[in-house]
């Protein structure tokens, strides 16, 4: 949870095609600050394909890391973030995995309890002083834009994480818990068995009717060599989905906003 390291990581702004026009997003694209990377897609929501290539360059961002830290990657349920796949690539690049419960972001998950209001409140006022400062009705893309990287600036760069993440109980100690965590968490059910727990416990986490990939979540605990899925490495400016099956299958896709982007420290949350 070192604040030091949240400028080094990654931040994806996803786009639909309408949003992010085809004869301006080279330009767009390098204006980028170097830890952004603009993506333009048919939709701008975030599918197993694109998940799939975020996780690809955020192990790799976090690699120089592991010599002073055990990176922890924290994933709310849903089923394109749970998929084998994830503890596979994670497990390869030394990255533990923590799944937040499914329907349990609202109470543990850092960005919903501490980041996102506190960004969307920041982008709110960039964006009207852009306004301000331009004299013009609605603003081009590229300043909003512009507004997103100041905001990125100010909420993710710009404050220190570790209490987020100890009020929710991620923490080295108990003693900083939220006191909404205290009213829906009783004492005695914070208290975790060293056993491994059973395929049913499990069960509970993930959403209802998924797969638990049993394997490939105790794999990272394992002393076996890791196991590697091949995946190419996401250019630094831009993210091209290099199956048309990405498009043809929406039911694999996850709902998000227009831009997803992730607060994170040495626990990083998607």
């Amino acid at each position: 949870m070192d604040s030091r390291v949240q400028p080094t990581l990654p931040q994806f702004i996803l786009g639909n095609e309408h949003v992010l026009p085809a004869r301006c997003f080279a330009a767009l694209a390098a204006a980028c600050p170097p830890n952004v990377t603009l993506v333009r897609r048919k939709t701008g929501w975030v599918d197993r394909f694109v998940f799939r290539r975020i996780l690809t360059v955020l192990c790799d961002a976090l690699a120089p890391l592991r010599s002073s830290y055990q990176p922890i990657l924290l994933l709310d349920a849903h089923r394109v973030h749970v998929m084998a796949q994830t503890f596979a690539i994670c497990h390869a690049a030394g990255v533990w995995v923590v799944v937040i419960p499914a329907r349990t972001t609202w109470l543990l998950q850092p960005l919903d309890t501490d980041a996102f209001s506190l960004y969307k409140l920041v982008l709110q006022k960039e964006y009207q002083a852009a306004r301000v400062r331009l004299a013009c009705g609605d603003l081009a893309i590229g300043d909003v834009l512009q507004c997103v990287y100041a905001t990125i600036r100010r909420v993710l760069h710009g404050r220190k994480w570790a209490s987020a993440f100890e009020r929710n109980g991620f923490g080295a100690v108990s003693t900083a818990l939220s006191s909404r965590f205290d009213a829906y968490v009783d004492a005695g059910e914070r208290a975790v068995a060293s056993s491994r727990p059973t395929h049913a416990q499990l069960a509970c986490v993930f959403p209802k009717g998924c797969v638990v990939p049993l394997g490939h979540i105790w794999s990272q605990f394992s002393r076996r060599a890791p196991l590697r899925i091949p995946a190419r490495r996401l250019p630094r400016q831009a993210l091209r989905a290099s199956a048309e099956a990405a498009e043809s299958s929406p039911g694999a896709a996850s709902s998000g906003i227009a831009h997803r982007l992730r607060s994170s420290t040495t626990r990083y949350d998607m």
